[in-house]
Parts: structure tokens; C-alpha cells; sequence
């Protein structure tokens, strides 16, 4: 067979080509990524400063909502790429926490029937059957590379015991018929607070390498939760001594909202 030098200019050519297109998609998703992620936290400070209940508020939160998904696909192919268990269970985690959060707008009562709208759905439940496999498959890999990577395998087994419990009292709340009523704003503050918290430590254990691993894994968290722990505390407080979820924010018990 010959071999003539166009031959060869058009196999280098075909290479280079198989090479760039999954660099541009690469770009195209970090592109992505950073851009849903700015968006995610724009959404969620609007949701922290408006009123509550509040048609800004819900907005804020809807899109907070969806553009985290992007944020969650984004980095899972990012994490898939150059494999980093740990980040992709804590992806796993944020993305979760605030669906979840989010959700327990939709299920503030125990369902009065197989059509009620406040009935645990397919996204509820395949969201935390995802959850709970994804738990212990991080935890698995801890197991696994404990001796390689003693460090990352603790915080991968942090991470998926966390996300496995989470995800089991989430199962056994969807089966129970005896809900505390005023539960779920509780949980809708905790879960988005602590969804945020978790975006933002992954923000800052991808871009702070060089800082200390306390400072990378465990700040952010402080810093969300003294931002909204007063506030949740306080909702807690006024609901123990007999508040309605009315009366402290503009929220009804018999919509499918806050």
C-alpha cells in the first residue's frame, strides 16, 4: 500500500480534530460550570434578601433550583474527568439538600390520597434512592483507597454515611402518616442553608488549593451557618412557643408554595 504525503496530511489532520472536539466540549462545560455556578449563588442571595414568601423570594428559589441541576450536571462530568470521588459526592449532596429543601414546600402534610399533590412523587423518590446508592458507593471507595489516600478516603466517608442517612430519614418521612405540621419550613431553611454551604465549599476546595484543608472543607459552613443559624434558630423558637408558619413569614399551609 502506498503512503503518498496528502495520505499523511489528511491522517494528521483527522487527529487533530479527534483531539480538539472533546477539548472544546471540555471548555464549553467548564464554561458552563462557572457560569451556573455564578448564577446559582446570585439566586440564592436573592432568595436570602427578599421577603419571605414574597413573589422574589420564590423565583429566586425556583431558578436557584434549576440552575443548581446545571451546576450538579456540569460537575459531575468535571468530576468524572479527572476523578475526584469526593467532590462528586459532595455534588451529589448540595444538589440534593437543595432539591429537597426546595421540595418540602410540596409536602407539608402526610398525603390524604394516591392523588394528593402533597404526595412524595417520582422526582422525591428517585432523587433520594440516587442519594442513598451514591452514599454508599463513596463510602465503598473510602474503604478502598483508605491505605493510597488516607485523607480524601475520610472525607469521602464523611460524605457518603452523610448523604446515606440523609437520604434514609427522607425514605421513612415519605412512608409516615404522622408529619409534625410545621416541620417542613424548618427543614426548607436547614436544607437550603446547608445546599448553599456545600456549593460553596466545593467553590472553595477546587479554586483554594493551597490553602489549608480545614480552611477549604469547613469554613464555608461555618460561614452560612452563622449567617442563617440565628434566623433558623429564631424560626424555632416562635414555632415551639405556638407560631403558624403565617405568622412569621408570608407562607400557607393549604398551597403547594411558600
Amino acid at each position: 500500500m502506498r503512503i503518498t504525503s496528502r495520505s499523511l496530511t489528511r491522517h494528521r489532520r483527522a487527529n487533530r480534530t479527534a483531539d480538539t472536539v472533546p477539548m472544546l466540549v471540555d471548555q464549553a462545560i467548564i464554561l458552563a460550570h462557572i457560569g451556573a455556578g455564578s448564577l446559582a449563588l446570585l439566586t440564592a442571595l436573592l432568595a436570602l434578601v427578599a421577603a419571605k414568601g414574597s413573589r422574589l423570594h420564590r423565583l429566586a428559589g425556583r431558578s436557584h433550583v434549576g440552575i443548581m441541576f446545571l451546576v450538579f450536571a456540569s460537575a459531575t462530568w468535571l468530576a468524572m474527568e479527572a476523578p475526584r470521588p469526593a467532590l462528586l459526592m459532595l455534588g451529589v449532596l448540595a444538589f440534593y439538600l437543595t432539591l429537597s429543601g426546595w421540595r418540602s414546600l410540596h409536602l407539608k402534610r402526610p398525603p390524604k390520597g394516591p392523588f394528593d399533590p402533597m404526595r412524595p412523587d417520582a422526582l422525591d423518590k428517585g432523587a433520594v434512592q440516587f442519594t442513598s446508592i451514591a452514599g454508599g458507593a463513596t463510602v465503598a471507595m473510602a474503604f478502598v483507597n483508605y491505605r493510597s489516600d488516607p485523607t480524601t478516603s475520610i472525607i469521602m466517608g464523611v460524605l457518603g454515611v452523610l448523604g446515606i442517612v440523609i437520604a434514609l430519614r427522607d425514605m421513612r418521612r415519605f412512608r409516615s402518616q404522622h408529619l409534625e405540621p410545621n416541620d417542613w419550613l424548618l427543614r426548607h431553611m436547614t436544607r437550603m442553608s446547608a445546599g448553599l454551604a456545600l456549593a460553596l465549599t466545593a467553590i472553595a476546595v477546587v479554586n483554594l488549593p493551597d490553602q489549608p484543608l480545614i480552611v477549604r472543607w469547613l469554613v464555608p459552613g461555618i460561614a452560612v451557618s452563622v449567617v442563617m443559624g440565628p434566623r433558623i434558630y429564631l424560626v424555632q423558637r416562635k414555632l415551639a412557643s405556638g407560631a403558624e408558619p403565617g405568622e412569621i413569614y408570608a407562607v400557607s399551609i393549604g398551597e403547594e408554595e411558600a
